[in-house]
């Protein structure tokens, strides 16, 4: 393993490297499997990260670990449920789950095919799997730690979504209230 040195390879997986080395961030190759760890902290948590490149370099992939695990083995069909929950309708990436250690990690993915791989591309992947697990990686914890619902917590994870179809509704008009009659002396005689 090299600390931010750049290895003798060609291609996607040293434009990678030279791309993390100019923006000063701490690194460690895995030469041998094409493989990059790092770590990055997030705005709710830090994470464990995996840059790999493909054999033939026409693919990035991210990995980006929670730092919690799923340790009970009762709480792994709800988690699954959440993180379920939580990818169906991401425009990038997916959650992933491992059921034997219940790791949960997200995972993006970018074609490069035969051009270079440019610093936007690596910012955009890392980018987009940090927003995801900021965003829902409260919402596990809120499941696990305080019995929130898979739904519930997905749900308030995504009120920014959900506020959007929120109708308000429309201001009631209001109207003079009808003129009543004075009341009148009670004249009954007993």
């Amino acid at each position: 393993m090299n600390k931010n040195k750049t290895p003798e390879f060609s291609g996607a997986f040293a434009s990678l490297c030279s791309i993390l080395t100019d923006k000063n961030i701490r690194f460690t190759t895995h030469a041998e499997e094409k493989r990059i760890s790092l770590s990055i902290v997030g705005k709710v948590a830090s994470y464990n990260c995996n840059f790999l490149v493909n054999d033939d370099d026409s693919l990035l992939c991210f990995y980006l670990r929670y730092p919690i695990a799923v340790r009970d083995e009762k709480y792994r069909a709800s988690a699954c449920e959440l993180i379920t929950r939580a990818t169906y309708g991401l425009p990038v990436g997916n959650f992933e789950f491992d059921f034997r250690d219940g790791e949960i990690r997200f995972h993006v993915s970018q074609f490069i095919g035969s051009f270079p791989l440019e610093r936007d591309v690596v910012d955009s992947v890392v980018h987009a799997a940090l927003r995801a697990a900021d965003r829902y990686f409260p919402s596990l914890a809120q499941h696990l730690y305080s019995g929130v619902t898979p739904e519930d917590a997905v749900y308030t994870a995504e009120l920014d979504y959900h506020s959007s179809q929120v109708q308000e509704p429309s201001p009631a008009v209001k109207k003079p209230a009808p003129h009543a009659d004075p009341p009148q002396p009670d004249t009954r005689t007993e």
